[in-house]
């Protein structure tokens, strides 16, 4: 494994090392010199025991008795044995240096050489002269015997002193042992001390202070605070360990922040998913509580505008009639998002789209969400919805916007066929009523149109008073009126009002009464943003076509025109005006009770009924009637224009208000 530059491990190790390399220097050069010193003590008390051993010999010699045979004296003998002894001894031979030339070592072979060349001959030559004669010889001898005592007492001296210098090299040796241990341990001490003291500055700016860093930083870590790092980054290996700590820190900040943001954008989801389930909720206990009326569907669209956050919106709904989209519904205010005049071309879209367009007013450039409104190949209408400017929509709200579109064209379905299905019911109910009176009623009418041309025959031919024949044309008028109002009575009820809607059953209406009359008819139905129930489609018909029959057969106009409008606030208004002569001059027939009836049809739906007079001297019959709750709309302006096509004859399909630029 290879060390790091810088590494503690290395840095510690050799002052760990150096620590103990001197501990261990200190401690060895201390037991040598310890042993050194105890064999100098020893050799000291060696060498002490030589000056003592020195007197013994002296000593002896001085008191012992020579043998008169001359022989040596045994005790003189044993003490030089024992000065030899002790000076051989190895206690002493061997603390010396081997040095020839050591001073310690000269000073032994001069003691050895004071003993063996002074002391002892001197001692061995008293002990023969140490027994003197009383005659002059003996005398002589006894002079000699005190000068050769003295020069033994010289010899031993010289000897002693030799021991003593001897003794003391040897303690100055000792001393300077202990001396040398000494320096080397305040040496050591001094080395030592330093060593400590950067190991332990060492210790705590290199180990103790990077440690707590770390261990802060991972306190901090544990607590969540992924932010903490540590400053000490260095080359050695804490230092790595501070930079591995770092990145392991940065990485978990930046797990955690990735956890937090797939946390939000979950918590983000889910809460979309609960908008979109809330939003498909409402719609469809909206759609599916009560019958589904205009103030539904507006809800409907501010809600979806509202959870999409979109500007605005609109709902264009298709006329049955003439297959042109009209807007319908707008929110949040009155006018429309889409500066088309109508809704048709957005009407070509299969699918939910966005695309660019242009707001109505000035043409600002605008980005329409267009939602169609589409079932089984039939289109009910479409959804436009206003982007904010720089707004962008993502797939779940398209989604979305695509499955409230669903459910508004399943309603809008659903509501459809109620509505034909209560049409086709109101219709079978009154061609029922037209079969009742066509099997009865009229049957009685044509017999009695019979019995009337056979009265009037006989009367004839029989000469009828001036009294009774009035009276016979005024009961053949009255017939006459009665059949044909009951003919155009069952007309009426045989009228069919189909899926097409009232434009179309309008113009083929005023095409079947254009073919019995000289007079021109015209027709301009405004009504294209307007819903009308089935009741009130039947009524408007039926007023129509009686107005229509009274201009026919009593105005003597030669032009007449049908005017359908729808207001902004929901209210229909139906005008029928001629050139004829006037509704005073065409006066009312005492059988006439057509004007009665729709004006009883102008109440039913809420209306009235009002007969002017022209400026051209004609007659102008204005129904007015609000719309009913469930079909009441709002209008724009520039969307109920009537759809241009051609009618049965051709002069009524273009309408600008003008009969003159009317085209055939």
């Amino acid at each position: 494994m290879s060390l790091p530059k810088n590494s503690l491990l290395v840095r510690l190790w050799l002052l760990m090392a150096s620590i103990t390399m001197l501990a261990v220097v200190s401690m060895v050069t201390s037991m040598v010199i310890a042993d050194r010193l105890l064999g100098d003590a020893s050799a000291i008390n060696q060498a002490g025991s030589l000056r003592m051993q020195a007197y013994v010999a002296l000593s002896t010699a001085l008191t012992t008795t020579p043998a008169e045979s001359g022989e040596p004296d045994p005790a003189f003998d044993a003490a030089e044995a024992a000065f030899l002894q002790r000076y051989h001894n190895p206690r002493l031979t061997q603390v010396l240096p081997t040095d020839p030339a050591d001073p310690v070592r000269q000073s032994y072979r001069a003691l050895g050489q004071a003993w063996g060349e002074v002391a002892r001959p001197l001692l061995r030559q008293y002990l023969e002269v140490k027994n003197p004669g009383t005659d002059e010889a003996t005398r002589r001898q006894a002079q000699a015997q005190e000068q050769a005592q003295d020069r033994a007492r010289e010899g031993i001296r010289e000897v002693v002193t030799r021991i003593d210098g001897f003794v003391r090299m040897l303690e100055q040796r000792s001393e300077d042992k202990v001396l040398s241990l000494r320096a080397l341990h305040t040496a050591t001490l001094f080395m030592t001390l330093p060593l400590i003291f950067l190991t332990m500055y060492f210790m705590q700016t290199e180990v103790l202070v990077p440690l707590k860093a770390l261990l802060k930083g991972a306190q901090r870590a544990r607590k969540g605070d992924f932010s903490v790092r540590v400053s000490d980054t260095s080359g050695h290996e804490l230092g790595q360990l501070g930079g591995a700590f770092n990145s392991m820190a940065e990485d978990l900040s930046a797990q955690y922040r990735d956890l937090e943001a797939r946390v939000a954008e979950r918590t983000e989801a889910l809460r979309r998913s609960n908008r979109a389930l809330e939003l498909l909720y409402r719609t469809l206990s909206r759609l599916n509580s009560a019958p589904a009326v205009a103030a539904t569907y507006r809800a409907l669209l501010d809600d979806l505008r509202e959870v999409l956050g979109l500007a605005s919106g609109a709902l264009c709904m298709v006329d049955p009639g003439d297959g042109r989209g009209h807007v319908w519904i707008t929110v949040p205010t009155a006018t429309s998002t889409c500066a088309a005049p109508s809704c048709t071309p957005c009407l070509e879209q299969r699918q939910t789209e966005i695309r660019d367009g242009h707001l109505p007013d000035g043409g600002a450039p605008a980005r329409l969400l267009t939602v169609p409104l589409v079932d089984k190949g039939q289109t009910y209408g479409v959804i436009n919805l206003e982007l904010r400017p720089g707004a962008r929509l993502e797939d779940w709200q398209l989604q979305l916007a695509t499955a409230v579109g669903n459910h508004v064209t399943m309603a809008l379905a659903n509501g459809r066929r109620s509505v034909e299905t209560h049409r086709a019911a109101l219709l079978e109910e009154r061609a029922a009523l037209a079969r009742d009176l066509h099997d009865s009623l009229a049957q009685s009418l044509s017999y009695l149109k019979i019995q009337v041309a056979r009265l009037e025959s006989s009367l004839a031919r029989g000469g009828a008073d001036d009294a009774t024949a009035p009276l016979i044309r005024e009961l053949k008028d009255g017939l006459n009126g009665a059949y044909r109002q009951l003919r155009e009575l069952l007309t009426t009820f045989r009228l069919e009002m189909d899926g097409r809607g009232l434009a179309r059953a309008l113009e083929e209406t005023v095409a079947e009464l254009q073919d019995r009359t000289s007079t021109r008819l015209y027709l301009d139905n405004r009504l294209g943003g307007c819903r009308l129930s089935p009741n009130e489609e039947i009524h408007v018909l039926q007023i129509v076509r009686e107005a229509l029959s009274n201009v026919i057969h009593h105005a003597r106009a030669t032009h007449a025109t049908v005017a359908l409008n729808c207001s902004g606030d929901g209210r229909v208004a139906v005008t029928v005006s001629d050139d004829g002569i006037g509704l005073a001059a065409a006066g009312a027939g005492v059988h006439h009770y057509g004007l009665t009836i729709m004006s009883e049809r102008a109440e039913s739906l809420g209306g009235t009924l009002v007969l002017e007079q022209t400026p051209q001297g004609g007659t102008a019959v204005q129904v007015a009637f609000p719309l009913s709750e469930d079909h009441s709309s709002r209008t724009v302006a520039g969307a109920t224009a009537a759809a241009p096509g051609k009618g049965a004859d051709g002069l009524w399909r273009t309408w600008t208000g003008d009969p003159s630029v009317t085209t055939r």
